[in-house]
């Protein structure tokens, strides 16, 4: 669950007031209304759209960001404008080479009340089919001819609903949520059948200028249990966490705020760890003419443990900054902003597989679950729009210091390459980035591309860095009001870094020794060569109820490692059908 985010003021590009409205966001609100037909793009809630195979494997884009933030087996379909409003339910489903199954619905059912709407939504995406073997040859992490058989799979299903009235509203999720996997290779953890319970409620302050005390709040509550082929006891456990803003606010200018989170998780499986923190973020905002400035600091006590080493890790108190100054230098079209900020993440078990449906932690008594220290994320940038706002543009840099973040090695015995446990190492990097997008009425392109420079604080880490240089853009044009094409394409320049080796390397006939320190693992240097995944979407429109869609990826047939080891196979098509009823 994302946590509180306060909006006072336009602190965009139209800052002149303060706006005393608390908006204590979550990633879905059901509101089919929304739906609308402007590029080839899939505009449903947030929460159909987690099935993420594939892996942005960026130690910077947040704490432990991990393996699914790029998606590419979700065709960007978008229901049609006309007669949207007596849509009830909307339904697309796919299959394809090699086998996506994919799912995805909202059924709006017809105003309860005036002051109260609900949506049922579900989604099932996957991947079943050959994944390429990746070997470790000549300091290369690569393809070695073979395939192994596996799975995974994404599901999700859940109700969403909100109550307004005058002042503000409150909205509640309640979802299962099921991350089903099978490997051969990686780790001969065989299979892996995660599902959880989970509920969430909200309260949102209503913008008033008329209101001077300022509330907002959300609890949220997920259980979780994944059975394990190569444990006799499933990893089970439960995850807790509250957030309440608070504040006052002086003649739409001047504000002061204060914020309260607390986040914990605790499972019943070997030693039983533990993690947690608590923190509070008072803040002073400041809002006038063309200026927009945010001043504060986030205070947080963090813990960690298990019924053996009870509180004794990396937790403890940190102080991290809350920063943002931004201008307006053109009124509606760019704004100059800076901005320093940080957090903790307590690693729970649930993000872990969020993010890496393969991943298994803990799985030895000697691993420990631990936090991890966002120090400082800062960036310098100008953004805006142009051209009646057809054109936006984001473009900025800046530097990321995080301590005792969590990573998944890779491990080379000297035969054959496996996914390790999970260590812990602290990184730095420089970064820079720019993105660029156009929206009309039949063209939708973007383009982006990013740079970072990742430094581990231990030279010998066994881990890899990611990629350098990464890029991306797609294109869509919208033909009459039936026929909608496009092509997108992505790089990333290659992974590189160190991998754990094995104490004695067998070279031929001959053993050869690997140099090691006393008490270190002996490592290896290694790099995942550079991908280029290019792909098409195609969507005809039958009529104002139903579409039929295809999609294809990996178009140059290249050895994709988005996770290092995880490579499915080739080149892929989806083809599948939009219903609107």
């Amino acid at each position: 669950m994302t946590a509180a985010a306060l909006v006072l003021g336009h602190a965009g590009l139209s800052a002149q007031n303060l706006n005393p409205t608390v908006e204590v966001t979550r990633q879905f609100e059901g509101k089919l209304s929304e739906i609308v037909k402007q590029s080839p793009q899939v505009c449903i809630p947030d929460t159909l759209r987690r099935f993420n195979l594939d892996f942005d494997y960026s130690v910077f884009s947040k704490p432990y960001s991990g393996s699914y933030d790029f998606n590419p087996y979700l065709l960007d379909n978008r229901p049609l404008p006309e007669k949207l409003e007596e849509t009830s339910l909307w339904l697309r489903a796919g299959a394809g080479y090699s086998i996506y199954p994919t799912l995805d619905f909202v059924w709006n059912p017809k105003k309860l009340r005036n002051d109260f709407r609900m949506d049922i939504y579900g989604s099932h995406h996957s991947y079943v089919g050959k994944y390429r073997a990746v070997g470790y040859t000549d300091q290369v992490l690569d393809k070695t001819g073979s395939l192994w058989d596996g799975y995974d799979m994404d599901s999700r299903l859940g109700v969403d609903g909100r109550y307004d009235w005058s002042g503000g509203y409150l909205s509640f999720d309640l979802a299962y949520q099921g991350f089903h996997s099978m490997e051969e290779m990686l780790r001969q953890v065989g299979k892996s059948n995660y599902n959880s319970a989970e509920a969430s409620l909200r309260i949102v302050q209503k913008d008033d200028s008329r209101n001077h005390v300022v509330y907002g709040g959300s609890l949220s509550y997920r259980f979780v249990n994944d059975k394990l082929d190569c444990s006799p006891d499933p990893v089970a456990g439960n995850e807790f966490e509250f957030d309440i803003t608070g504040g006052y606010s002086l003649n739409r200018r001047h504000a002061f705020l204060a914020e309260l989170k607390n986040e914990n998780a605790f499972y019943s499986y070997l030693n039983c760890p533990y993690a947690g923190s608590v923190s509070i973020n008072p803040k002073y905002v400041f809002s006038y003419d063309r200026w927009h400035i945010n001043l504060g600091a986030k205070f947080s006590n963090t813990y960690s443990g298990d019924q053996e080493m009870p509180a004794e890790r990396t937790g403890g108190r940190h102080i991290y900054p809350d920063l943002k100054v931004s201008f307006a230098a053109v009124w509606d079209g760019m704004e100059i902003y800076a901005k320093a900020g940080g957090g903790d993440n307590i690693n729970s078990y649930s993000s872990i597989k969020k993010n890496n449906h393969f991943a298994a932690s803990w799985l030895d008594p000697e691993m420990y679950m631990d936090n991890s220290f966002d120090l400082l994320d800062s960036r310098l940038g100008i953004a805006g729009s142009m051209f009646s706002r057809r054109l936006s543009y984001d473009i900025g840099g800046g530097y990321r210091k995080v301590e005792n973040h969590l990573f998944m090695p890779v491990y080379f015995n000297g035969e054959h390459t496996s996914a390790g446990l999970p260590c812990y190492g602290d990184m730095s990097a420089y970064n820079a980035s720019a993105r660029l997008s156009w929206k009309s009425e039949r063209l939708a392109a973007t383009a982006g591309f990013e740079w970072e420079a990742a430094t581990p604080a231990q030279p010998e880490l066994p881990v890899l860095l990611p990629s350098e240089y990464k890029a991306d853009a797609s294109f869509s044009y919208r033909w009459g009001a039936r026929v909608t094409a496009g092509l997108k394409v992505e790089y990333a320049s290659a992974m590189k870094g160190l991998i754990c080796g094995p104490e004695v390397l067998l070279t031929g006939d001959e053993e050869s020794e690997l140099p090691e320190e006393p008490g270190e693992v002996p490592v290896l240097d290694a790099r995942v060569p550079y991908f280029v995944d290019l792909g098409f979407d195609f969507d005809f429109k039958v009529n104002s109820r139903l579409s039929l869609w295809v999609s294809g990826g990996n178009l140059l047939n290249m050895t994709i490692q988005r996770t290092p080891l995880v490579a499915e196979r080739g080149i892929n098509f989806t083809i599948g059908a939009t219903l609107r009823l």
